[in-house]
């Protein structure tokens, strides 16, 4: 009993030290000092043994203090585990934790901030151009956003869009070259700051348009062909941006994106060209009934090696017209997500009539569903198939949409 005794109060003693954070050197003399004590104690009661173990365990606790000794047997081993512990990242995980910097947040996480370095930086501020757009343009936004009457409505009035486009709120990251405003990003903030603190509606649909519009992917990965036609659009508010990357079934993970495109030759305008036949399903598409230009992104396959030498190309986007032609399939089942057993209904346009009709969903609803083309896509091991074979069971045994 005596034995169990010591050996308690010894683990007791280094979680105490543990979780009171004490430094090594400190928590050392404190376990030597309870060695002595308990070794006072038991003196006569224990065996020899016994107190000969319980040394030796305050001997290497007190090894610890060695620098060399202690990263050699327990640093490095450790630090060898845990590196081989967790999943493997892939490339576009990868590239999405290359694409951004932590700034001073990076300290927060490290457990002992410098907060020296956070007060060095320097306050960051407006200029004057952006400063000016603040107090102007963004003000008189302000005024006329009646959030309680946006609500009622469902959706912005048009006056307001008007105003959006016209003064360049949908173009504020897109170069002056190009016809944008080039704000930072902390006038970006600060103007969906000041917006939301009027109209969250508003405040999403002008963010959604210069954060998640494809301007920033144009910049940095397009063609000079692409910059040149798309980003004067863009900023003029000519073309209103939405972005598709969320899918009933894995969110907004692109590395699980179940999306496919095909690459494969077919008929455009009467012509013979080589292109992609995309299958999705997406939902929760801000702007989407008011967008004239779609990112959709999707994983892109080359069966045939129409493109290069590999089968999976990977995650890519593609900037299509919101009128581009597609094909939507709906559900017999009251526009209700699909059943195995739903019967699908290929005339998607008097479908939607009718749901309106009926009281089913709303107009706004309906605007949502006929600017998608949405389809499920399972599992194909792509090698098994044709781009043309692949394309036909995608498109008639998967093509099932959601319509809720």
């Amino acid at each position: 009993m005596t034995t169990l005794f010591i050996f308690l109060t010894i683990t007791l003693t280094i979680g105490a030290l543990a979780y009171l954070r004490s430094s090594l050197a400190l928590a050392t003399i404190a376990l030597a000092v309870v060695l002595l004590l308990l070794t006072k104690i038991t003196s006569g009661v224990v065996p020899g043994g016994v107190v000969t173990v319980m040394w030796l365990i305050g001997l290497a606790f007190a090894s610890l203090n060695i620098r060399w000794l202690r990263q050699r047997l327990i640093s490095a081993p450790a630090l060898a585990f845990f590196r081989s512990a967790p999943p493997e990242i892939s490339s576009i995980e990868q590239e999405a934790l290359d694409a951004g910097t932590v700034w001073w947040a990076a300290e927060l996480f490290s457990g002992n901030p410098d907060w020296n370095r956070l007060l060095q930086l320097p306050a960051e501020k407006l200029s004057d151009i952006e400063q000016a757009f603040l107090d102007g343009p963004v003000s008189t936004l302000c005024s006329m956003v009646n959030d309680w009457e946006v609500s009622r409505s469902g959706e912005l009035p048009q006056p307001v869009w008007q105003y959006l486009k016209g003064q360049g709120f949908l173009g504020m990251i897109i170069p002056r070259e190009y016809g944008g405003k080039d704000f930072s990003a902390r006038a970006h903030s600060r103007v969906i700051e000041k917006i939301a603190s009027r109209s969250g509606t508003a405040a999403v649909s002008v963010m959604v348009s210069n954060s998640l519009g494809p301007a920033e992917l144009l910049l940095r990965y397009g063609s000079e062909a692409q910059k040149n036609h798309y980003l004067p659009r863009l900023a003029s508010g000519e073309d209103a941006p939405c972005f598709a990357p969320t899918n009933p079934f894995v969110g907004s993970d692109a590395a699980a994106i179940p999306d496919t495109g095909i690459v494969c030759h077919g008929q455009f305008n009467g012509e013979e060209v080589l292109g992609i036949r995309v299958t999705w399903e997406n939902c929760y598409i801000t702007l989407s009934p008011i967008a004239s230009l779609l990112g959709l992104p999707f994983h892109l396959y080359d069966p045939d090696k129409l493109i290069g030498e590999t089968n999976d190309v990977g995650i890519t986007l593609a900037l299509l017209p919101g009128d581009h032609p597609g094909e939507l399939y709906l559900i017999s089942c009251d526009l209700k997500r699909f059943e195995d057993d739903g019967r699908i209904v290929p005339h998607a346009e008097d479908r939607v009539a009718d749901a309106v009709a009926a009281g089913i969903i709303s107009e706004i609803e309906a605007k949502q569903i006929r600017s998608t083309a949405a389809a499920v896509r399972r599992a194909i091991d792509v090698d098994d198939f044709s781009s043309e074979e692949l394309w036909q069971v995608n498109h008639i045994n998967d093509a099932k949409a959601d319509a809720a």
